[in-house]
């Protein structure tokens, strides 16, 4: 229920990534209510889609940031848990026939 599906750790649909400060750090924030945008934008190519709808509706989402120090560049993780998908049992499945290809 959290605008972009977390609070402290924003990424909007646009790519746009902003970071809620704490108290001690409001003062640097660049951005109304505390927050703080950063320069890059950023793109999820796996499973983009699926973030987008999260994002969209509301829905919760974690965010990870880390730097690569190899490479130099910074990285943002986003996840979220997925619903068990339900299951029929055994003889419920079969009850109208079943058709087996091999």
């Amino acid at each position: 229920g959290k605008r972009y599906g977390n609070e402290t750790i924003r990424v909007s649909p646009d790519g746009q990534v902003s970071i809620k400060l704490p108290a001690p750090l409001a003062h640097l924030a660049n951005a109304p209510h505390g927050r703080y945008v950063l320069a890059g934008r950023v793109v999820f190519a796996h499973r983009g889609t699926e973030w987008a709808d999260r994002v969209a509706a509301n829905r919760a989402v974690a965010y990870r940031i880390h730097h690569d120090t190899g490479r130099d560049r910074w990285y943002v993780t986003a996840s979220w848990q997925i619903p068990p998908t339900p299951t029929l049992p055994l003889l419920v499945a079969l009850a109208h026939g079943v058709i087996g290809v091999d």
